[in-house]
């Protein structure tokens, strides 16, 4: 069933309803009736959305989800804001979410199976749940600071706080150098403590790949803390490759020295 919606004096749009239901063990289950989106016209200009959502934002798998229903809201900066709520289809997940759309003048007119149109653009997808940050279990023993910091600064990325995310990654980082540096040369804890981040890593990694990997995610992470950048062409993407590039050279050296004291030449 197709109708037309009246978002404000300036808009109108095109919808579909869907109404579906199913019998299981002999109940019959509630009818949902879902709106889906398909154009919307606003100052006589055809808008259509670019894409769905590849991944649910909830449980981080790629899926298909299940439109439900749409709304047109106002933003203060682009006029706009299609706002797009979904289902995960993963038995394990169902949970609802909203994809949130920009309206975008900027490019030309694209022809769709509704006309020539312009883009609502994806740009997030809420609420979004923080992913679970996977650290090896020698890692984490050695630095359980460094993990809770790391998973907290991670949470800020996916809250958009990439602000605070980056100040977070840089400390996460220091602590897990020190910690690991302390673990291996405990009679230089105090030392170790009071140097900075930079040093502790010149004078007491002696992993040359950590070594490395840890010196230029202190680079980046100072871009994080300062006033100046030095890397302009790196962002956190970047700065999270090197700090988990560092924590695998880490856990290599680690199972190393394990498996040293385990089996004794």
């Amino acid at each position: 069933m197709r109708g037309w919606r009246q978002n404000s004096p300036c808009a109108q749009a095109a919808f579909c309803v869907v109404m579906s239901g199913k019998l299981s063990a002999g109940l019959v289950a509630p009818v949902r009736i879902r709106v889906t989106f398909t154009y919307v016209e606003i100052h006589h200009k055809r808008y259509v959305r670019d894409r769905e959502p590849q991944e649910c934002p909830v449980c981080h798998f790629g899926v298909q989800p299940t439109e439900n229903t749409w709304s047109l809201a106002e933003s203060k900066d682009n006029g706009h804001i299609l706002e797009i709520v979904f289902l995960c289809p993963r038995n394990e997940c169902h949970h609802l979410f909203i994809a949130r759309y920009r309206r975008d003048d900027s490019g030309g007119v694209t022809t769709s199976p509704h006309g020539n149109a312009r883009f609502f653009r994806l740009y997030e997808s809420v609420p979004a749940k923080p992913r679970l940050v996977d650290i090896p279990s020698e890692v984490a023993t050695i630095s359980p600071s460094f993990v809770e910091i790391y998973s907290q600064a991670s949470a800020a990325e996916t809250y958009s706080l990439q602000q605070v995310a980056g100040a977070g990654y840089r400390k996460a980082l220091e602590f897990l150098i020190k910690d690991y540096c302390i673990s291996f040369k405990p009679s230089d804890e105090a030392l170790i403590r009071s140097s900075t981040l930079s040093a502790c890593i010149r004078q007491f990694v002696d992993s040359p790949q950590a070594k490395t990997c840890a010196e230029r995610g202190a680079w980046l992470g100072n871009d994080e803390t300062h006033y100046e950048r030095q890397w302009d062409s790196m962002d956190l993407k970047n700065l999270k490759d090197l700090i988990l590039l560092t924590v695998n050279w880490i856990h290599s050296s680690l199972l190393t020295r394990k498996y040293e004291k385990d089996m004794p030449a």
